[in-house]
């Protein structure tokens, strides 16, 4: 596709002037703009060593378009691939419809050689045009510790009210969910324990993704007592709601293990008043892991292999991705 217009390019957002910028995310990307304007270079990764740099479509010297990059080398059979994160994706709606978010889309592959993202309905229509595989079956799990706190309705109610509700859910919930019992463990943020969670992510990754992210005093290690397997926890706060949200396990963790451990954290933060705990999972691991109460919320995943350069079905290969991979954590509840 080509657009022909003198006044239309597509460049770094490098190159753009800050003030530009930062005018285009408060408009554009309102939920995210606090964290885009103070983290963009640390959200975008652009020190990475590909030098990879999300991409902005200007028109008549306006901003029109964006699409941001998550770079990252993903490892399949010993062999590294240049892979990225297509995130914040938008064309201004007075000029969707015209060819504009294909074409950008276009030059965002010309970079890497897999590309990756999580997106709605809107932007599907984008990828499928341009040949991206879709693949269903990522969901997220949720799952209430103290749902009465999350109903607005309820809000209405004393707290004393709130505190009965909220526990004569937890002792229903503990009837219908058997589970052996174990302590909560915590452990030093560092990346000896952060290689101890998920063997996959590399060095600069954790250093990148987890020490170094405006996030990092919300970010906990944990486990259970019997320390057989360290998860990557984050606690957040928003507007006085509190949940908890599991960013990284192991990638060889069995499900039955994941399900005790889910709800020993459950049972844990029930106590300490949060409202409930989100994890990314794929619909196997939903299926299996059968807890009831829980509900999940089916996602658009997409990828593209630039001229077929794995061979076999690459859906199968797809690693486990979870909340920690590409933008989730920032997208609120």
């Amino acid at each position: 596709m080509k657009i022909n217009n003198k006044n239309f390019f597509i460049c770094s957002v490098l190159k753009v002037k800050r003030k530009t910028l930062s005018s285009f995310y408060k408009q554009n990307f309102r939920n995210k703009f606090l964290l885009i304007k103070k983290n963009w270079k640390w959200l975008y990764r652009t020190n990475f060593k590909k030098k990879i740099y999300p991409l902005v479509m200007f028109k008549d010297n306006k901003i029109i378009g964006h699409s941001g990059h998550m770079p990252f080398e993903l490892l399949i059979n010993k062999k590294k691939y240049l892979s990225s994160w297509f995130v914040d994706f938008k064309i201004i709606p007075k000029f969707q419809n015209y060819g504009y978010g294909s074409y950008l889309a276009e030059e965002w592959i010309k970079k890497v050689q897999i590309g990756f993202a999580f997106c709605n309905n809107k932007s599907l229509k984008v990828f499928k045009k341009n040949k991206w595989n879709l693949y269903k079956n990522f969901f997220l799990f949720f799952l209430f510790s103290n749902p009465f706190n999350y109903f607005k309705l309820t809000r209405l109610f004393p707290n004393k009210i709130i505190y009965v509700l909220n526990n004569f859910f937890l002792f229903f919930f503990k009837k219908v969910n058997k589970f052996k019992k174990q302590k909560i463990i915590f452990h030093n943020l560092n990346y000896k324990n952060l290689k101890l969670i998920n063997s996959t992510k590399d060095k600069h990754f954790f250093k990148w993704r987890v020490l170094k992210s405006p996030n990092l005093k919300n970010y906990k290690i944990i486990s259970l007592e019997d320390k057989k397997f360290f998860f990557l926890l984050k606690i957040d706060k928003k507007k006085k709601l509190k949940y908890l949200e599991i960013l990284l396990s192991s990638e060889i963790i069995d499900n039955d293990y994941l399900r005790n451990f889910i709800l020993n954290l459950h049972s844990w933060s029930h106590k300490k008043n949060y409202c409930y705990i989100k994890i990314l999972l794929k619909k196997k691991v939903v299926n299996k892991i059968n807890i009831f109460t829980s509900f999940k919320k089916k996602l658009n995943f997409v990828f593209f292999l630039k001229n077929n350069l794995i061979k076999g079905n690459f859906k199968k290969e797809i690693l486990n991705f979870q909340l920690i991979d590409s933008d989730f954590e920032f997208l609120g509840s």
